[in-house]
C-alpha cells in the first residue's frame, strides 16, 4: 500500500488486508453499502464521522488517526497514508470478530457532573506514556462511577480487544486477584501450567483496558500488574484505590469530593453537581421533591458533607422521613445516622460508619493512634502541631496520605474530609482519650499562639498574621475546649494573647470580645490576667461602638492593675481612660506619667501607642506643636521597629496633622502611604480610617469622584466589620461630598443618620476624641441649613 493514487483505492486494499466485506465495513460504520462502494470508487468522500467510524473499524493507529481522517476527507493528499503501519494477524483476527468488547457494569442512575476530571482522564488513557493510572480517594468519593463513566468513552480504536471492568470489592485475598482478572476476560486456564504464564501469555498481543476496580485491600497482590505492563505493551489499567498502588508505571489522580456552593445565595446549579445530585436522589425518593423550596438546606447539606457523593446519596434518601432543614441538624448532631437500608447497595456502603470502617481496618495500629488524635485539629494542621499533639511524623503522615486520608505535604497545611475527621473522634472518643489530646492541642496552640503575636509587632507581622488566619479555627476550638473543658484561667490566658489580631488584624471585634467576657466572668480575684483582659475587652467594645461597657471594664482594669502595681498596665488604663477627662492639663500630666513609665519596659508598641494617642489629644485642643513633637517620636520608634500596622495609625494622623497646618501636598503624601501599606497588608481596620480621612481631604481639594470612590469603599468596610464610629465618620464626610455637589436632601439624609448614632450613645457625645469630629458635623449642618 506504499504507491496509491486515490483514498478510495487506499481503502480497498485496507479493507481487504483486514478480510472486511464492503458490506460489513458498511454494517460496522453504520452505514449505507451503496455509500462505501462510491467512497472506494472516488465518487464521494465521506462526512467526519464517518470517517473517524472507519478509522475505528480500520484499526488506524492513534498516532495516525486525525492523518487519516485528513486524508479521507481530501484535506490531505492519499499518498500521506503510506505511512501508516500494516495491518498484522492479530488486527485481521480482532476484525473479523467484529467491534471490541465493552465489559462494564451497568450503572442504575445518570452519572452527573465531574466534566473536567472525565477530560483529564481521556487525555491520560490516550498518552502512550501513561499505562496504569490509578483514582486515588477516600470511600465513597465517586472513585468507581468515574473510572466506568471514563472507560466507557474510552476510544475502543486504542483498545481493540475490548475493554473489560474487574470489580474487586468483595475479593479479599491477594492470590484471588489473578483468577478474579482471568474470569472477567473470560480466560479458561489449563491444568498443569502456570495460570500467570497462561494470563500473560493471552495478554501480550492484546490492546485492551482492564478497569480494576477496588484495589485497596489487595496491595499485597499488584505486582502482578507490574508483571501484565511488561509483558503485554497493549494493555492498560484505570484502577481505582484508597490508596496508592506504589508502582513504577503508575500515574494518580486524586479524586475528590462533588463541587458545592460556598455560600447560600450562589443558587446557579449550573456549576454545583453535589446539588444536582442530592436533588436527584432526593426526587428518586419523593417525586414530589422541589429543590427550590429548600435550596439553603440542601446547599448546607452538600458544605457539611464537602461534597462526598454517597454521604450525599445516604443524605437525601431521608427526605421522605424529615425536612432538609432536619437532615441538616442531624449531620450536625451525628453524621453516623447517614445509613440506608437498600438490598442492591454492598455492605460497606450502606452507611457512613460503614465505610470508614473498612478504611480503619486496613490502618496498622499505630496509624489509627495517631489517625484518630488528628481528629482534634480543625481547618487543617502544620507538621509540628501534628507530631505534638498526635505524636506524627512525616512518614506516617505520608503513609496516611497514600491511604486517602489525610491531604497535603510537607510543603503546605495538611487536611482531613470533615467525615473522615469526625469518623476519627468517635474512634478517639471510643478510646477515652479525648480530653487527654484537646489538652495537649489547647497547651501547643497556646504556646504558638504567643510565639505569633509578639510576630505581629515586627516586621514579620504580614506572615505572623497570615499564620494566626490559617490556624485560626485550631484556635477557636482551643478557646472553646478550654472554656468548656474546665480550665477557664487557660482560655482567659489564650483570649489575651489573641486580643491584638482581633482588634487590629482580623477585624472580629464582636468574637473577641465574646471569648475575653466569658473568660472573665469564668474566673475570679485579682490577677495580672483578670487586669490585662479588663483593658483588651474594653478596648474592642469601645471598637464595637458600646463606650459604657468600655469605661466600666477600663475602669475595673486600672483599679485592678494599680493594686497589683503594675506600672506598664497602669499607663495602659490611663492611656484608655483620657479621652473621657475634660481637662487637658490633668490629662496631659497623666500621659506624661505614662510615657515616662513606658520608657522604661516592653513592649514598645505601647510607648509608640501611647505618644501618637497623647498627641491626638494635643490636636483635639489645639496644641499642634505639641501634636506634632509626639507624632513623629512614635513615627520614628515604629519606623524602627519595622511595626507596618502600627505605622499605619501613626502616618495617617500625621497626614491629618498635615492637613490641618495647611501643608496639604505633605498630607497627600502621608495619606497615599498609609493607603498603600494598608492594602499590601490586607489591613481592614488601617484601611478604614484611611479610606474616610483621605476623602475627606480629597473634598477640599476639590477632587469629588475620588472622595466619592474612597468613602463608598470605606463606609462597605464600615458596615463588614460593625465599626461605628467609621461608619459615623463615613456618613459625616458623605454628607459634605453632597453639600459640595449642591446635593442638599443627600446631605441632610446622611447628617441626620450620623446624628442619630450619635445621639443613641450618650458615650459618643460625652468622649473628648469626638470633639473635633462633632463641632466638624455642627458646622456642615449648619451649612445645609443655611
Amino acid at each position: 500500500m506504499s504507491e496509491t493514487f486515490s483514498f478510495g483505492t487506499w481503502l480497498a486494499l485496507r479493507r481487504k488486508a483486514l478480510d472486511l466485506t464492503q458490506r460489513a465495513l458498511a454494517a460496522h460504520t453504520n452505514c449505507a453499502l451503496a455509500t462505501i462502494k462510491k467512497i472506494e470508487q472516488d465518487e464521494r468522500r465521506p462526512s467526519r464521522a464517518l470517517a473517524e467510524a472507519l478509522a475505528r473499524v480500520l484499526h488506524i493507529p492513534a498516532d495516525s488517526f486525525t492523518l487519516f481522517v485528513a486524508c479521507a476527507r481530501g484535506i490531505r493528499a492519499a499518498e500521506a497514508l503510506a505511512s501508516v503501519e500494516r495491518v498484522g494477524a492479530a488486527a485481521r483476527s480482532e476484525s473479523r470478530a467484529g467491534p471490541p468488547v465493552v465489559n462494564l457494569p451497568a450503572q442504575p442512575t445518570p452519572f452527573i457532573g465531574r466534566e473536567a476530571e472525565r477530560t483529564q482522564i481521556a487525555t491520560y488513557l490516550e498518552d502512550p506514556a501513561c499505562r496504569l493510572l490509578t483514582l486515588v480517594g477516600p470511600g465513597g468519593i465517586g472513585k468507581t462511577r468515574l473510572a466506568y463513566q471514563a472507560a466507557a468513552a474510552a476510544s475502543t480504536s486504542d483498545f481493540r480487544s475490548g475493554v473489560y471492568a474487574v470489580p474487586l470489592a468483595g475479593v479479599t485475598r491477594a492470590d484471588s486477584l489473578l483468577p478474579t482478572i482471568a474470569e472477567c476476560l473470560n480466560v479458561t486456564f489449563q491444568s498443569g501450567v502456570d495460570p500467570k504464564a497462561q494470563l500473560l501469555h493471552f495478554l501480550r498481543h492484546k490492546r485492551l483496558l482492564l478497569v480494576l476496580d477496588n484495589l485497596e485491600q489487595l496491595l499485597d497482590g499488584v505486582g502482578l500488574l507490574a508483571d501484565i505492563l511488561a509483558t503485554a505493551p497493549g494493555v492498560k489499567i484505570l484502577a481505582t484505590s484508597r490508596e496508592r498502588l506504589n508502582l513504577s508505571d503508575e500515574w494518580l489522580f486524586p479524586v475528590g469530593g462533588l463541587p458545592f456552593p460556598t455560600a447560600a445565595d450562589q443558587a446557579d446549579r449550573a456549576e454545583y453537581s453535589a446539588v444536582d445530585l442530592f436533588e436527584g436522589c432526593a426526587r428518586r425518593a419523593l417525586p414530589n421533591f422541589r429543590l427550590e423550596d429548600t435550596m439553603t438546606a440542601v446547599i448546607r447539606v452538600c458544605q457539611l458533607l464537602e461534597g462526598m457523593p454517597l454521604a450525599i446519596e445516604l443524605a437525601a434518601g431521608w427526605v421522605r422521613q424529615m425536612s432538609c432543614e432536619q437532615i441538616v441538624a442531624q449531620i450536625q448532631r451525628d453524621v453516623h445516622f447517614l445509613s440506608v437500608g437498600r438490598r442492591d447497595v454492598p455492605e460497606r456502603h450502606r452507611s457512613i460508619r460503614a465505610l470508614f470502617d473498612h478504611s480503619w481496618h486496613l490502618l496498622s495500629t499505630e496509624e489509627q493512634a495517631v489517625m484518630m488524635k488528628l481528629a482534634v485539629f480543625r481547618g487543617g494542621f502544620e507538621l509540628a502541631a501534628a507530631h505534638a499533639v498526635a505524636g506524627a511524623t512525616v512518614m506516617r503522615l505520608a503513609s496516611l496520605k497514600d491511604k486517602s486520608l489525610v491531604q497535603g505535604s510537607l510543603s503546605e497545611r495538611y487536611t482531613m474530609h470533615e467525615l473522615i475527621r469526625q469518623y476519627a473522634e468517635s474512634r478517639l472518643q471510643e478510646a477515652g482519650q479525648s480530653a487527654e489530646t484537646q489538652n495537649r492541642h489547647l497547651e501547643y496552640f497556646t504556646t504558638w499562639a504567643e510565639t505569633v503575636d509578639k510576630q505581629l509587632h515586627t516586621g514579620e507581622q504580614i506572615h505572623a498574621a497570615r499564620r494566626m488566619k490559617a490556624e485560626y479555627t485550631n484556635l477557636q476550638t482551643a478557646l472553646a475546649w478550654a472554656f468548656a473543658g474546665g480550665d477557664p484561667h487557660a482560655g482567659l490566658h489564650l483570649s489575651n494573647v489573641l486580643w491584638f489580631y482581633w482588634f487590629r488584624w482580623s477585624g472580629n471585634w464582636d468574637e473577641g470580645f465574646a471569648w475575653i467576657e466569658r473568660g472573665l466572668n469564668q474566673t475570679t480575684g485579682i490577677t495580672p490576667a483578670r487586669a490585662d483582659a479588663y483593658a483588651n475587652a474594653g478596648t474592642l467594645a469601645a471598637q464595637r461602638g458600646d463606650l459604657r461597657t468600655a469605661i466600666a471594664y477600663t475602669q475595673q482594669g486600672f483599679a485592678c492593675a494599680q493594686e497589683l502595681d503594675l506600672p506598664h498596665m497602669v499607663a495602659r488604663y490611663v492611656m484608655g481612660m483620657s479621652f473621657h477627662i475634660q481637662e487637658y492639663p490633668l490629662v496631659a500630666a497623666q500621659f506624661e506619667e505614662a510615657i515616662a513609665l513606658l520608657r522604661q519596659s516592653d513592649p514598645r508598641f505601647l510607648l509608640s501607642t501611647a505618644l501618637f494617642l497623647y498627641g491626638d489629644r494635643a490636636r483635639v485642643e489645639g496644641d499642634l506643636t505639641r501634636a506634632q513633637s509626639l507624632y513623629d517620636e512614635g513615627l520614628r520608634i515604629t519606623r524602627g521597629q519595622q511595626d507596618w500596622e502600627l505605622l499605619i495609625a501613626i502616618v495617617g494622623r500625621q497626614g491629618r496633622l498635615a492637613a490641618l497646618k495647611g501643608e496639604y501636598q505633605k498630607a497627600r503624601q502621608f495619606y497615599l502611604e498609609g493607603i498603600d501599606i494598608a492594602r499590601q497588608m490586607d489591613s481592614p481596620v488601617g484601611l478604614d480610617e484611611y479610606l474616610i480621612h483621605f476623602g475627606g481631604f480629597a473634598i477640599y481639594q476639590g477632587e469629588y469622584e475620588s472622595a466619592e470612590r474612597h468613602l463608598n469603599e470605606a463606609l462597605a468596610l464600615a458596615e463588614a466589620y460593625n465599626n461605628v464610629g467609621e461608619k459615623l465618620h463615613a456618613r459625616f464626610f458623605m454628607a459634605e461630598l453632597a453639600l459640595h455637589r449642591h446635593a442638599l436632601s443627600d446631605a441632610a439624609r446622611l447628617l441626620a443618620e450620623s446624628f442619630t448614632m450619635t445621639l443613641s450613645d450618650l458615650e459618643w457625645q460625652s468622649k473628648v476624641a469626638n470633639h473635633e469630629f462633632n463641632t466638624e458635623r455642627l458646622i456642615i449642618a449648619g451649612k445645609v441649613a443655611g
